[in-house]
């Protein structure tokens, strides 16, 4: 129960500070904000949990569209004229937090669907019993 409080605790700060941001930032630059969730997931999957990407041809195609991603997210954020360093901050702290809940929830989706695939149920039973886990603790 304190694991799924701290996950909703962080997920209500990531969403706050997404919010703030706006409120200290451009629509534009709120928009890259939420678009440089993706690759930064990408980035801290890398490095904190040692995530290897395969090299297939797939893969290749993911990390171009990510690529292509990052420098539009720089491009857009160098030429946005309402940019300011308080906002800059909280739209870093919302891009962390958010990455962080993302992780987090996948690993929990991931525990539960092994939990359930064990018991030969179908993903769909897995989403209803997950959702239901969810309201139980309210």
């Amino acid at each position: 129960m304190k694991t799924v409080m701290l996950f909703g605790i962080l997920n209500g700060v990531s969403i706050g500070l997404l919010n703030l941001s706006l409120g200290f930032n451009s629509i534009g630059f709120y928009q890259m904000t939420k678009l440089a969730i993706i690759p930064f997931t990408v980035l801290l999957e890398t490095i904190f949990l040692k995530k290897q990407f395969r090299f297939t041809l797939c893969s290749q195609k993911i990390k171009m569209s990510l690529l292509v991603l990052l420098v539009g997210v720089g491009i857009a954020s160098i030429t946005d004229l309402q940019l300011n360093s308080v906002g800059t901050i909280l739209s870093l702290l919302a891009i962390v937090t958010t990455c962080v809940g993302q992780i987090v929830s996948f690993f929990f989706l991931t525990l539960i669907a092994f939990f359930y695939s064990r018991l030969a149920i179908d993903f769909s039973r897995i989403g209803h019993e997950s959702t239901r886990l969810v309201n139980r603790v309210r």
